[in-house]
């Protein structure tokens, strides 16, 4: 009952309180209005994040075992265990690293680590440690291969870094970010898809197309631009 209060006091506050709305992408606003049925405005613009540091190099070598990031906390959204399952019929060495330093209960993350364990062994690497930034981008600069199995938009900053890396990105096709990407010349490939074929890195000019469509997309001038349009 209090929830069904709560979304009611939402949608009156979105159709009479608010006429415009910050969202980066333009799918999650078309979702968002046909859910509330309100004529709002969208403007382009987001914070900064913290590891933003586009600057970064193309990885030109892989590890020989290579490493996988698996999500980007512990909250359930990263739907980990159907990766895990996936992960588990590839029949070569790899290592999946799995942050689960927050965002979720004790329990959840004991179950995860005991699915990822179970199914994986060794090749399984719970991450139960909060990092700073610099340890943080240190330890993104080793990972070969990123999965991200949420429904919505989650871990941009992340991917934004990795993209940059020339990283091979797997993203759940229900993900807006799944087809924003695609939209604007970025590779991407869907979780549906992940097999043996996923330690195949990109080539070498993807890579380059990628960085370079993603430090477009997110330059310092796009953000001066966007909070310029905000400040009118």
């Amino acid at each position: 009952f209090k929830a069904i209060l709560l979304n009611i006091l939402r949608k009156y506050v979105i159709r009479y309180k608010i006429n415009y709305v910050t969202m980066k992408l333009e799918t999650e606003f078309l979702i968002l209005s046909r859910y509330y049925k309100h004529n709002l405005k969208r403007i382009d613009f987001e914070y900064q994040n913290p590891i933003d540091d586009l600057s970064v190099s193309i990885k030109t070598i892989q590890n020989e075992i290579p490493n996988i990031l698996l999500g980007n906390s512990a909250d359930l959204s990263n739907n980990h265990i159907s990766i895990i399952n996936k992960l588990a019929k590839l029949n070569t060495d790899f290592k999946v690293y799995v942050p689960l330093s927050y965002s979720s209960t004790k329990e959840y993350v004991d179950y995860v680590i005991e699915e990822g364990k179970s199914k994986l062994g060794d090749k399984f690497v719970p991450i139960l440690d909060y990092m700073n930034k610099e340890q943080y981008e240190n330890f993104l600069s080793t990972i070969d291969i990123a999965i991200m199995n949420h429904y919505r938009q989650q871990a941009l900053g992340n991917l934004r870094f990795l993209i940059a890396r020339g990283l091979k990105i797997y993203l759940n096709g229900k993900n807006p970010l799944h087809e924003y990407f695609l939209k604007n010349g970025i590779s991407i490939y869907d979780v549906g898809d992940i097999n043996n074929d996923i330690f195949v890195p990109l080539e070498k000019s993807q890579k380059e197309k990628n960085s370079q469509c993603i430090k477009s997309l997110f330059s310092q001038e796009v953000y001066k631009n966007n909070m310029d349009d905000l400040m009118l």
